[in-house]
């Protein structure tokens, strides 16, 4: 069996992804203002996610 990181591949190329990991090497590369999208993907989770009945 040839269990890789095939898998991750996909992850490597994605441009959010990517853009996340280049900000956070950054001094002050985490500012909400800095990345609006990386604010909407947490403020939309919120509203996503559903809990236990």
């Amino acid at each position: 069996m040839d269990i890789g990181t095939d898998y991750l591949l996909k992850l490597r190329e994605d441009e959010f992804i990517a853009s996340l990991l280049h900000r956070h090497t950054l001094p002050g590369g985490k500012a909400e203002f800095d990345m609006p999208k990386y604010k909407f993907f947490f403020e939309s989770h919120k509203k996503n996610v559903v809990g236990p009945d």
